[in-house]
């Protein structure tokens, strides 16, 4: 592997972890329409989810 792929793989991956993705929309767009305490639901029940997909694969 070249330095040149190193780089352009690594300014693609910080490029993905700065984008917002739609979990991150669907949890903000509920917490400033619902609020703080069901934002957090939002939050825990991705981060369930997210566990759950971790522990099938």
């Amino acid at each position: 592997m070249e330095i040149s792929h190193l780089i352009a793989f690594n300014i693609a991956l910080i490029a993905s972890i700065l984008s917002p993705g739609p979990a991150f929309l669907i949890a903000l767009k509920t917490t400033l329409s619902s609020g703080r305490q069901a934002g957090v639901a939002v939050g825990l029940g991705l981060g369930l989810v997210a566990s759950f997909w971790t522990l099938a694969a």
